[in-house]
């Protein structure tokens, strides 16, 4: 029943259509909630628009930072994953090529790092480029590698040598050219030129697979090919540039070691010869042993032969490690003692001016010398001249093959200044 009495109904907030009404307190609750709720929601909005603002504006900046950084040679394609919206880059660049006063061991030197929170990486990532005047060997110094995985993905000519190396957080890839022009660092003069450059890796997931693996390889790869080549041209290196593009030959070059040959030497039995490897103008190795020893063989037959011939840094490695061969050994009853048990090698060494470098040439030849009860190796003098012609006969014939490592990095001047 409907109530009646003087604004009774409009008091209550009678509605004329419905005949209910709202209580007063009600009435006042609403008319200030939905303002308040408009601009919470209005506040909301504003905050996650700016924000989203900031971020864009954060992931442009780190963007526009990797572009240049490292001289503008970063894959960015594939560092852009990596990049996060909340946080900005750090770059450090230093180096001699850019500021050609400053005192630094580097030619360039670039570390891009961002914190967390990227799409790749949550625990944030780091790309390091660095370019030197190679002096002295080191354990970071590449090799010419053919092992699954670390080998260079690129083709290298013969001057360059080239690796690459993936753990689960990085690859790194490594190279070693040759800088004809010379590069001139306070501690001395060099033509070799090293570069380095380490890309992080996604995060280890599904979404990571060996065909991803791979890409980032060949990226850091042309990366240091790239930094190379920039080098070369602004310290007028000359040589040539490095390619950006095709496949790593893989077969090796056969005629490298073909005159190794122990019937041509007047060895007999049966021998096989070590992995050739590219022809590389820094260095090269051949190698061959013998098989057939099932039986005591005679003493000083020879069991193997190894030939190796380096330049540059690598060629003051080679004499450097073998330095102790120039150490007169102890005497005994006219003839040579060598103590301990490991086999006994004869080394005959050469030095010669080889592409306008100096370079070793080392000859080894391994006989069978059974030590005697107290586990010394003895040689008479006789024993020894015998296998030291052995090893310039090898010496000699490795000299005159035109297809042998001497021949092809036209080596001249060659000396022999050391050996038994």
């Amino acid at each position: 029943m409907k109530r009646s009495g003087t604004g009774r109904g409009r008091e209550w907030g009678t509605d004329p259509g419905t005949g209910w009404g709202n209580p007063p307190g009600e009435r006042w609750i609403t008319r200030l909630l939905v303002p308040s709720v408009a601009l919470a929601v209005l506040a909301a909005v504003t905050v996650i628009v700016r924000n989203q603002v900031l971020h864009d504006a954060q992931l442009a900046a780190n963007r526009a930072q990797l572009k240049r950084a490292c001289q503008g040679l970063l894959p960015q394609d594939r560092l852009r994953p990596f990049l996060p919206d909340r946080s900005a880059g750090r770059l450090v660049e230093y180096g001699t090529v850019l500021e050609p006063g400053q005192e630094s061991r580097a030619l360039l030197d670039c570390r891009l790092s961002w914190d967390g929170r990227g799409t790749a990486d949550p625990d944030g990532a780091e790309v390091r480029v660095r370019a030197e005047p190679l002096l002295r060997m080191r354990e970071d110094t590449p090799e010419d590698s053919a092992q699954e995985g670390r080998a260079f993905p690129l083709p290298l000519p013969p001057s360059a040598v080239g690796d690459s190396e993936t753990d689960e957080d990085e690859t790194v890839a490594t190279l070693l050219v040759t800088c004809p022009g010379g590069l001139v660092r306070r501690t001395g003069r060099t033509a070799e030129l090293q570069v380095m450059v380490s890309l992080p890796l996604p995060s280890r997931g599904p979404g990571r697979d060996r065909a991803e693996v791979r890409g980032y390889r060949l990226a850091a790869a042309r990366t240091a090919a790239s930094v190379a080549n920039w080098i070369a041209e602004r310290r007028r290196c000359g040589g040539e540039p490095l390619a950006l593009s095709g496949r790593a030959p893989t077969a090796p070059d056969p005629a490298l070691c073909d005159w190794l040959d122990p019937a041509a030497l007047g060895l007999g039995g049966s021998w096989q010869a070590g992995r050739d490897r590219p022809y590389r103008t820094r260095n090269g190795t051949c190698e061959t042993r013998r098989t057939d020893l099932e039986t005591t063989p005679e003493r000083l037959t020879i069991t193997s032969i190894s030939v190796r011939s380096a330049a540059g840094a690598k060629g003051r490695q080679l004499h450097e490690q073998h330095r102790w061969y120039t150490n007169p050994p102890p005497r005994k009853d006219g003839g040579t003692v060598w103590l301990g048990g490991d086999p006994l090698d004869i080394a005959v060494w050469a030095e010669a001016v080889c592409g306008g470098e100096r370079a070793y040439h080392r000859i080894s030849v391994v006989p069978e010398i059974p030590p005697d009860r107290n586990g010394q190796f003895f040689l008479t003098g006789a024993e020894r001249r015998r296998l030291a012609d052995g090893a310039r006969a090898v010496l000699t014939r490795y000299l005159a093959a035109g297809s042998a490592w001497p021949r092809r990095s036209h080596c001249r001047d060659t000396t022999v200044v050391e050996g038994p």
